[in-house]
């Protein structure tokens, strides 16, 4: 049975990270965190090896905000 979930994540990448480029890596986290399709871990690993040095950190938050909304949802 599929679910359907809305979640602001634009607005949300916005607000909390300054700018709405991290939205994708939200989704990503959401996505994940509700559908458990891979690791937390490996997300996170595939994610931090293919973002611009130096955005590291913003990225990890971006990830922690997805998962946190997918909890939330």
């Amino acid at each position: 049975k599929a679910k359907m979930v809305s979640l602001p994540i634009t607005k949300v990448a916005k607000e909390e990270l300054g700018r709405d480029m991290f939205a994708n890596i939200i989704a990503l986290g959401a996505i994940v965190g509700l559908t458990g399709t891979v690791s937390r871990a490996s997300l996170e690993a595939a994610v931090l090896d293919r973002v611009p040095k130096g955005t590291e950190d913003k990225n990890r938050k971006a990830l922690d905000i997805g998962f946190q909304m997918a909890k939330d949802a």
